[in-house]
């Protein structure tokens, strides 16, 4: 199942719907359409079949994933897999820490969705603070969901 649509299915969004999409799966509420456009017109569709890796642990991080269609999981040293998608922006917290991949990240079926090179990524940043902000807040919501579930609004 698409998160984005019919048009979605057969690969072909429009910047519109890449912007949207941007927006819902990193909840860049506050983020304005010009800094959403920027981020949508780096964004390229990508497509794998099941078992294949869309990152192994220890590549250096060179883009950022959102999940449009279908589902992959994250393998961790001591095999617990964690499922993810669709819906789901993944890929930017290894650059915004400095380190490797830590993970294997592998498609349970076939996915598709947009993929964003990070340099271009974090040029966004640097032109939109707006967007930076937001996604630094989305991730302490996070991160204050899992630490604190009785504290997070």
């Amino acid at each position: 199942m698409s998160i984005a649509g019919p048009s979605a299915e057969e690969g072909s969004l429009d910047l519109v719907q890449r912007m949207i999409l941007i927006q819902r799966a990193q909840g860049l509420k506050r983020t304005g359409a010009t800094a959403l456009a920027d981020a949508a017109r780096n964004t390229t569709p990508f497509r794998v079949s099941k078992g294949e890796f869309l990152w192994r642990r220890g590549d250096d991080p060179q883009f950022a994933y959102l999940i449009i269609s279908g589902t992959v999981s994250a393998l961790y040293d001591d095999g617990t897999p964690i499922h993810l998608g669709p819906a789901i922006a993944m890929g930017v917290l290894e650059p915004l820490a400095g380190v490797p991949r830590d993970y294997d990240l592998i498609s349970n079926e076939e996915v598709w969705g947009l993929k964003l090179p990070l340099s271009r990524y974090f040029e966004a940043f640097e032109d939109h603070f707006e967007m930076a902000t937001d996604v630094l807040a989305t991730l302490a919501g996070g991160i204050l969901r899992v630490l604190c579930p009785g504290c997070a609004a």
